[in-house]
């Protein structure tokens, strides 16, 4: 299925095949995988789990061009939700014993601080000039760049809770709320503009976004309890539907996507403007691989495979 370009954001062709690698682990880990990548796919974050994990502690840790450099965050869940091109990265974890989330963190140069004015949240998204989105009781925040203190964002008319995804570089940021029950995506312009975004599986559905770049939003569109993969574009309104693909996870600013099959085996895919291309795993037949970053360029993505001992690895996919 042909995607349709926007021509402002499109680079040189796109890739016909890709191969795989496993990321280098720490000694100490046992199985690793993969939360993000940032545009250029210099740095991937994710981290490792020692064999004998207990209570969900993880090695968090961030790839600079295939080298480890480990990070240290507090309590347990440990997760780098994304990271930018300077390699700053946001996540969250939880108390260990209560499980409650702790403050949201900022990764600086490899040290782990707390983002100030929330005692428990997540950060979720960074852009390219350092603003950072995140929520926390209820509500999606910003804390833009050089601020010492996160501004609510509104929330959509009659929303009971709201929370944010991801943050482009124009400021645009990507959300979700849930109104009576009932999930949905949200866009918050810079303008102040709230714009939700709708169900193309129509309304007995409800949807779920990934991440926004250039204004092409990666998500799923779930109907009888199945997803289908979907890619909107802000800039006309329209929605296109992957659907064997059970979700997007993430999309660049050429409006490529890369998702997973809706049914086993749990395979990541690639869509451009080529088509679909199945992506390789660590060991053939592959089992389970999942794209969770991809560079602007579409060359680099990052995620996780199975390998030879049965457990989830860290991969990066090199494309051309």
């Amino acid at each position: 299925m042909a995607l349709l370009t926007n021509p402002a954001n499109a680079v040189a062709a796109p890739p016909k095949a890709c191969i795989v690698a496993p990321l280098p682990e720490a000694p100490n880990w046992s199985y690793s995988n993969v939360d993000s990548a940032d545009p250029t796919g210099r740095f991937v974050a994710g981290g490792g789990y020692p064999a004998d994990a207990v209570d969900f502690n993880r090695f968090s840790g961030l790839w600079d061009n295939g080298q480890l450099r480990e990070v240290a965050i507090p309590g347990t869940h440990q997760m780098i939700n994304d990271v930018n091109s300077s390699g700053t990265a946001v996540g969250q974890s939880n108390v260990p014993d209560t499980f409650e989330l702790m403050t949201p963190w900022v990764i600086v140069d490899g040290r782990t601080t707390a983002l100030p004015g929330m005692a428990s949240g997540t950060a979720t998204g960074i852009n390219e000039r350092g603003d950072i989105v995140g929520h926390g009781h209820g509500d999606a925040v910003i804390w833009k760049a050089g601020s010492t203190w996160p501004q609510k964002l509104e929330r959509p008319p009659g929303a009971e809770h709201a929370g944010a995804a991801d943050i482009d570089d124009d400021g645009t940021v990507l959300g979700w709320f849930d109104r009576a029950g009932k999930p949905g995506v949200v866009v918050w312009r810079p303008d102040g503009r709230i714009v939700e975004l709708a169900s193309p599986l129509g309304p007995s559905s409800f949807v779920g976004a990934s991440r926004l770049r250039d204004g092409w939003v990666a998500g799923t569109a779930v109907e009888a309890l199945t997803g289908t993969a979907v890619r909107w574009n802000l800039a006309d309104g329209t929605a296109t539907t992957y659907p064997h693909l059970g979700f997007a996870a993430d999309v660049n600013g050429s409006g490529w996507i890369v998702g997973q099959q809706a049914d086993r085996p749990y395979l990541a895919v690639y869509v451009t403007d080529n088509g679909e291309m199945l992506l390789p795993g660590l060991v053939t037949p592959a089992t389970v691989t999942e794209v969770k970053g991809m560079s602007d360029d579409g060359r680099r993505l990052a995620g996780h495979a199975t390998g030879k001992d049965g457990n989830v690895h860290a991969v990066r996919w090199t494309c051309e």
